[in-house]
């Protein structure tokens, strides 16, 4: 099986490591999806605090998750609703804690005699950056742009 992982944005000056087949007993690979797009569109609406209190803008976001069906043909959307924007910070946080989770019992399982595959485990680390750098940079616009 060769990954097929968007690697958009994550060049730096090293190049990544191509990552190499692998073959599994099983149908371990039958089960796996990829994800090749996620797309978020914000969306506006005014709402009024209680009974005739404020108004308010409440923010939504359209999320979207693609995953790919075969070669050659369209993605298709695996998830698609729209949510409350908190609502999908707190999907971003859980998904990270889920993420910190996982990464901690790889790192006890890696203390044995197999290792973890290094080009995969780049990829990881460079998404891994991205995303700290993309909460850091969205709270720095909800902190310097008046949302808060």
């Amino acid at each position: 099986m060769t990954d097929e992982v968007q690697a958009e944005g994550l060049g730096g000056p090293d190049k990544l490591p191509e990552i190499p087949t692998v073959t599994l007993n099983g149908d371990l690979f039958d089960r796996v999806a990829t994800v090749p797009y996620t797309q978020m569109s914000l969306l506006m609406a005014v709402g009024q605090l209680g009974e005739g209190g404020e108004h308010a803008l409440i923010p939504f976001v359209e999320t979207k998750l693609g995953r790919a069906v075969g070669e050659g043909a369209e993605p298709e959307d695996l998830f698609s609703q729209l949510l409350t924007l908190e609502n999908a910070a707190f999907l971003v946080s859980d998904l990270a804690g889920d993420m910190r989770i996982a990464c901690a019992h790889l790192g006890n399982m890696a203390q044995g005699p197999l290792r973890p595959e290094p080009a995969r485990m780049e990829y990881v680390r460079r998404f891994l950056q991205r995303a700290q750098e993309n909460v850091t940079a969205c709270l720095a616009e909800m902190d310097g742009g008046g949302a808060i």
